[in-house]
């Protein structure tokens, strides 16, 4: 699981295992997030919800 390595690398990450986001708020919030951003790449973000993110985005290459 290459992303768990990448994200768990990171310095402010204490954590990260995979969980049920139906069963858990933050996780919901930040799938949520995924959603929009993944709508955005692909030219289907018909509401416009990106915007609502974009200056927040940074890249963790």
């Amino acid at each position: 699981m290459k992303i768990v390595e990448r994200i768990g690398s990171k310095d402010n990450v204490r954590s990260i295992k995979p969980m049920n986001s139906q069963l858990e708020a933050g996780l919901k919030y930040v799938d949520n997030i995924c959603s929009v951003i993944r709508l955005h790449l692909s030219d289907h973000d018909e509401y416009s919800f990106y915007s609502f993110i974009k200056d927040k985005m940074i890249n963790v290459d």
